[in-house]
């Protein structure tokens, strides 16, 4: 595990560059089976199921470079 994020590169010789995105979380009613059960990935769009009933969805990803505050 590496948790040095967009300065990883600092550390180790593997090319990292920032990006800054959106998600959504959104939580299947607990009276509803979670019907999903692989993490779903698009062009634009990644979509991934959690053991405690909630869905991530994740849609945006911009290049904004290296942002220290």
């Amino acid at each position: 595990m590496l948790a040095t994020g967009a300065w990883s590169a600092q550390l180790l010789p593997v090319p990292v560059t920032p990006r800054k995105g959106q998600m959504l979380s959104v939580r299947v009613p607990s009276r509803q089976e979670q019907s999903l059960e692989q993490v779903l990935f698009g062009s634009e769009i990644y979509i991934v199921p959690c053991q405690d009933g909630r869905i991530v969805n994740g849609a945006t990803s911009e290049d904004v470079g290296f942002y220290t505050r």
